[in-house]
Parts: C-alpha cells; structure tokens; sequence
C-alpha cells in the first residue's frame, strides 16, 4: 500500500517535470548544436534564440592586479540628517560586469581567467500559427 502511494506520488511528480524537462532537452540539444532554430511541427512550433549570455565572474579567485582593473569599490555611508552623524559606513569589492562582459567578448585575454560567458537560450513552444496565402 505504501509503495503504491509512493509510486503514484512519483508519477505525479514525474508529469508535472515533464514539460520543464523537455524545454530543458531542446535548448540543451541547441546549445550544443544538435538542432536548429527553424519552427518545427504541424500542430505546434518551437522558437529558440540566443539571448544576452550570462556572467560568472568568481570575483573571490581573482589575483589583486585583476581586482584593480575590473573591481568596483562600493561604498554606503547612513548618516543622520539633522547632526550629519554617520551611524554606519560600509565599503565593498565588486566586479565591474559590463566592463569585464566586453573586455570577455572582444578581447579574453585581457580579462581575468577564472571568468567567463555561459551562453544561453530562449525557448518559445506553442500552437503553430497559420499563414494566410492570397489577399
């Protein structure tokens, strides 16, 4: 009884997946080139583009030198307006993202190593649209 209980939970778990699943397989498939982006289908039809790639700086690995040229110092200073009392002051490194994305895509080998672009894609899946031939 329980086992049975258990298995119709992971068959209901397994068909709520399904969709992210497969969405997930197609932009895969296309990212490694497997499949092109042309609408495919009789009843339905999947879009799928590139889209901006996303950053991953791993600003925590970077040597000093890269620090001072893609680094962004951060600072928040809370004050009191009325005697301009600073209550709290706290400053922070950060990578500088739009700098390093175009120091990345025109020229690598002056960005740091441990950075880099994953690429991504949009996919779109839907009912086919129907194209009206003659006026």
């Amino acid at each position: 009884m329980i086992d049975e209980i258990s298995e119709l939970k992971g068959n209901l778990e397994h068909w709520k997946n399904k969709r992210s699943n497969i969405i997930n397989i197609i932009k895969l498939a296309y990212e490694n080139r497997l499949i092109s982006s042309k609408p495919t289908g009789k009843k339905y039809q999947a879009t799928i583009k590139k889209v901006k790639p996303r950053l991953i700086d791993n600003f925590e690995q970077w040597t000093e030198k890269e620090k001072s040229t893609f680094g962004l110092k951060k600072k928040t200073v809370v004050k009191r307006i009325i005697s301009d009392e600073v209550i709290k002051e706290t400053e922070e490194d950060l990578p500088d993202k739009e700098q390093l994305r175009v120091a990345i895509e025109q020229n690598p080998g002056s960005a740091p190593d441990k950075a880099k672009l994953m690429r991504r894609v949009s996919l779109t899946y839907r009912r086919r649209k129907r194209i009206r031939k003659g006026i």
